[in-house]
C-alpha cells in the first residue's frame, strides 16, 4: 500500500503486503488514482541507485491500482 504520500514531496513509498522493506516509487511513476495513502497497488521493481544511501537500489515502476 502507498505510504508516506506527503504533498510537497515529488515521491512516496510503498510497503509490501508481506511486510519487507518500503519500496521508493517516484510521483511520475504513480498515477493519479494512486496517489492517496493506504491505496493498496501492485507494481514492477527496477534498478536504481539510492543517492542518499549511496548504493544500488530498486523503485517501484508499472503501478497500478488493485480491483478489488
Amino acid at each position: 500500500k502507498v505510504t508516506q504520500l506527503l504533498p510537497d514531496r515529488k515521491f512516496a513509498f510503498i510497503k509490501p503486503a508481506d511486510g519487507g522493506a518500503s519500496i521508493f516509487v517516484k510521483l511520475r511513476n504513480l498515477p493519479k488514482d494512486c496517489q492517496t495513502n493506504d491505496v493498496m497497488v501492485e507494481y514492477s521493481l527496477e534498478a536504481s541507485f539510492d543517492a542518499k544511501k549511496n548504493c544500488d537500489s530498486v523503485e517501484a515502476v508499472m503501478v497500478q491500482k488493485i480491483k478489488l
